[in-house]
């Protein structure tokens, strides 16, 4: 990718500071993996916000998940107390590296508080002042994908980044509950499910309700495909609505599922229908085909990594936006028809 390469020889212990989001998290996963394939002997820990913990543990290529728990500013005293937590256990276990693919000042600052004396981020990153706590600072090109552009980190320190791997964490338990779930709604195993992600991390990026119940009666009209709703709680309301008007057999698993039993439905999909949000990166990781709706997102950066996925947009000139767009209503989104997305679903069939 062409990052110069730094020695590695001297590394036991090494500290990845990625504490969010979902996406991101995964994001870097293959970093991890390349890693770990360049330093076989090396402890390798990551810093995680504990919510997202449950992402990397067990993680194949991971050593040590270390959490640290998120605290909003109305709670100093707590936060403080947190962040005197972490930094204590950072610098008894002793990181001769830590790295920062996130870029921002907490992350940079958790990587200087860890002790380690070399400190690795982005030389582009100005982020709130986050290079400040940075010694080592990669050039690299900060419009590219977010996986190849974490995987310049490992590169850097000499680790092969080829071939790009998730090796998202497979529990057990967990896929026996999805197996026992999908019994329980008496999903037939041998005929396509289809999963349909309906929530999303920010309005801008939400499809309407109106075209997934349009969307979910086409499916299963053209293609008698099964289908599954995901989501979080917060989506418990869109569910119903999109349950009322559809005429669709449609079953929901939204607002049911830790993050790694989420993962395990999205393996047993077909592909699924999601917005650029946490579960479109989890299904991509765990080898599920994608139809990713994008419109304030850029695709470029966080679009489905690799083969096999389908990206449908409206194609508005101003997409993608910046992170607050100042329109009504996200045209970009509402303009991806129901049946844009049908097609492309019946494609990936």
């Amino acid at each position: 990718m062409g990052a110069s390469v730094a020695d590695n020889s001297e590394i036991n212990r090494l500290l990845i500071v990625r504490r969010s989001s979902l996406g991101d998290i995964v994001h870097t996963m293959p970093m991890l993996v390349a890693l770990r394939r360049g330093l076989p002997k090396a402890h390798i820990a990551w810093l995680v916000d504990k919510r997202f913990a449950e992402v990397v543990a067990g993680h194949p290529a991971l050593d040590e998940v270390i959490t640290i728990r998120r605290h909003s500013w109305r709670h100093p005293v707590a936060a403080a107390g947190e962040l005197r937590r972490v930094t204590r256990y950072l610098q008894q276990s002793n990181f001769d590296v830590a790295v920062d693919p996130q870029g921002l000042l907490k992350s940079a600052l958790l990587c200087y508080l860890s002790g380690a004396a070399r400190r690795i981020g982005f030389s582009y990153e100005r982020r709130e002042f986050s290079q400040l706590f940075i010694n080592e600072h990669i050039p690299g090109i900060p419009d590219i994908h977010a996986v190849p552009r974490a995987l310049l980190i490992a590169e850097y320190l000499g680790c092969p980044t080829e071939p790009v791997e998730f090796q998202f964490p497979f529990h057990e338990s967990q896929e026996a509950w999805a197996d026992n779930f999908l019994t329980n709604k008496q999903v037939n195993i041998d005929q396509p499910l289809i999963g349909l992600n309906i929530g999303a991390s920010a309005a801008e990026k939400v499809w309407p309700v109106e075209h997934f119940a349009q969307l979910a009666d086409m499916l299963q009209s053209d293609s008698q495909a099964q289908l599954i709703l995901l989501g979080s709680a917060l989506e418990m309301s869109r569910t119903a609505t999109i349950q009322q008007l559809t005429q669709a057999h449609i079953i929901s698993a939204v607002g049911q599922t830790s993050i790694a039993q989420l993962a395990a439905l999205l393996r047993r999909c077909t592909a699924i229908v999601s917005a650029d949000t946490g579960p479109l990166h989890i299904a991509v990781a765990v080898g599920t085909p994608v139809v990713g709706l994008y419109g304030a997102s850029d695709v470029r950066k966080t679009g489905p990594w690799g083969e096999g996925h389908v990206v449908v947009s409206a194609n508005l000139p101003c997409s993608p936006c910046q992170r607050q767009p100042t329109c009504k209503g996200f045209p970009c989104m509402q303009q991806i028809s129901p049946q844009m997305v049908a097609e492309a679903v019946l494609d990936l069939l």
